[in-house]
């Protein structure tokens, strides 16, 4: 059962993330206050189990009566052992004064907001609400929703949930499912902005199939068929959210965003297919490649990351690409003609001959963002919506190349068509440091601290613990060694090597020193040299700029949004 109580305004910024242990689906707290460490709950009703568990803990007393319900003070403290004692006197008076009438219970130092900055003021509730309170609530099987704010009063909603009661199971099932509900509304609701709400749709379901350990989706018209682990999902207690989590959240975006691009606007050579044969297209980046540039960049719209672990995310895509040799042999309109042929029909030497037109692609979707951004009126997301209504809304095929005519169109950018030329077509590097710095953003590398070459580089890509070597990089000391993909590496210097101490060895090495490495190939032990070098700096980091001048930071905030600003 929900119910309504009025809390003074500022109480609800001390409110707190709480340990929920102690709440279940029928004690239902209608107003909850924190004074230093110590939390207060009044409920109108509690389950038999936790009204004994408080009374013999003497952290429960009455304190007054509804029309139909007894009401109830219960007492716990924040990060202290729940067991200790809370002096319950000391605040029941202030407590029971606020509950008749509103006015007590913060002091004399509070005083309601004006009502001429009310927006401001709700605005700010529901952010606390939303981002502090309700996920940890949400995660115990609990809610916490906003109702209203009038004459300096909050007024909520709440529901609690524990682990202690006899459905645990269920109000936990609850609580995953009411914190996915919760998130994946915010990321839907800010995707159908970009595109006004449409198109209109009577329901979308994301249909996860939850595994031990897998990881992908596939998008349909008014639906995604998503399979992820179970350590992907949120987690009781947690009122972050894990890294895992966001990566849940991030492909559940992903195929969102298909919903428009590539369901809706359709490239001509999928629209004329007929299923049957392969449909080949030099596009597939600005559908797979901006479709990822988005993916996370919602995540930041909708709230669910913060701009630090947005421009995270973005550092690990340049990283990846970045250590990737094919990227200077295939163009991203290669690697989108060439998915067929080459991007799923991989073997060892795939890193070093393509380039994936997911992560370039959403590179090259992001230096074309800043770049609209820097130097017109105009976004990638105006492309994105003049694409919706050309094509997308009217059911048209998007011909070759319609994402550059529409950038191109709304920029003006004379330049514009050039660096398609070089961004798409050539296989240089795109000019990412500057268009950050730009934005008041720094890009740095380093070596990377978790590599397994962090001392020094051979070129080996290994198989996930094992020992088996799944290819080797262009142009390494591996590959000159001779070394490839399915070569089992058993001893370096007459120390044997296993999947558990491989890592301890590779590190022991130094930059310029020979080794002589064993391994086996075809089931026939061999022998060779290998001299690594120095470790590469290839370790991509993001990080917003303190020192950048007013025209970045004003670009900044516009981009990543205020709280980066």
């Amino acid at each position: 059962m929900d119910y309504a109580r009025s809390i003074p305004a500022s109480a609800v910024q001390r409110m707190v993330a709480l340990p929920l242990a102690d709440r279940c689906a029928v004690t239902t707290p209608i107003l909850v206050l924190q004074f230093g460490v110590t939390v207060y709950q009044i409920v109108s009703q509690s389950c038999a189990q936790c009204l004994a568990l408080f009374k013999h803990t003497n952290r429960v007393k009455q304190v007054g009566r509804q029309p139909s319900h007894v009401l109830y003070l219960m007492t716990f403290r924040v990060h202290i052992d729940i067991k200790r004692l809370a002096r319950i006197a000391l605040v029941c008076n202030a407590i029971k004064a606020c509950c008749e009438n509103g006015s007590g219970a913060l002091g004399p130092g509070f005083v309601p907001p004006d009502r001429t900055s009310e927006s401001e003021v709700v605005a700010k509730i529901r952010q606390i609400l939303d981002d502090e309170v309700r996920p940890a609530v949400a995660m115990d099987g609990g809610d916490i929703v906003f109702a209203d704010f009038r004459d300096g009063m909050v007024e909520v909603y709440m529901h609690g949930a524990c682990s202690g009661c006899p459905s645990s199971t269920a109000t936990l099932k609850f609580g995953i499912e009411a914190r996915l509900r919760e998130d994946l509304t915010r990321i839907c609701e800010v995707e159908r902005a970009l595109f006004s709400g449409e198109p209109k749709l009577a329901r979308y379901q994301f249909q996860t199939a939850v595994t031990a350990d897998s990881y992908g989706g596939l998008e349909h018209r008014s639906s995604c068929a998503l399979v992820c682990a179970r350590d992907d999902l949120p987690r009781k207690g947690e009122a972050e959210r894990s890294a895992r989590y966001r990566g849940f959240l991030g492909l559940c975006s992903h195929e969102y965003f298909h919903l428009w691009n590539v369901k809706r606007i359709t490239p001509e050579a999928f629209a004329s297919s007929d299923l049957g044969t392969e449909a080949y297209t030099r596009d597939l980046w600005a559908y797979e490649g901006v479709t990822s540039y988005y993916d996370d960049y919602m995540l930041l719209r909708a709230r669910c990351v913060t701009p630090q672990q947005y421009l995270d995310g973005v550092a690990e895509t340049i990283t990846r690409v970045g250590r990737t040799p094919g990227r200077h042999l295939q163009s991203l309109a290669e690697s989108s003609f060439e998915a067929w042929t080459k991007f799923y029909q991989p073997d060892e030497n795939l890193p070093n001959a393509t380039v994936s037109y997911y992560g370039k692609g959403a590179l090259a979707a992001l230096a074309l963002d800043l770049r609209l951004r820097r130097d017109s009126e105009a976004s990638l997301d105006d492309v994105m919506r003049r694409l919706w209504a050309d094509f997308g809304a009217t059911g048209k095929p998007a011909p070759e190349r319609a994402l550059e005519t529409a950038a191109c169109q709304l920029s003006g950018l004379e330049d514009l068509p050039a660096d398609f030329e070089r961004w798409l077509r050539g296989t240089g590097e795109l000019p990412l440091a500057e268009l950050l710095a730009d934005f008041g953003v720094k890009l740095e590398h380093e070596v990377d601290p978790k590599h397994p070459e962090r001392s020094a580089r051979l070129g080996l890509r290994l198989q996930p613990q094992r020992s088996e070597l799944a290819g080797v990089v262009e142009d390494s000391p591996a590959q000159r060694a001779g070394l490839g993909g399915g070569d089992e590496l058993v001893a370096i210097d007459g120390a044997r090597l296993t999947a558990h101490n491989l890592d301890a060895r590779l590190n022991r090495l130094r930059p310029g020193e020979t080794a002589v490495l064993y391994y086996f190939r075809d089931h026939q032990l061999r022998e060779t040299s290998i001299t690594p070098e120095e470790p590469l700096a290839d370790r991509c980091r993001l990080k917003l700029d303190e020192e950048a001048d007013t025209t970045a930071l004003e670009r900044r905030a516009a981009w990543l949004g205020e709280a980066a600003a």
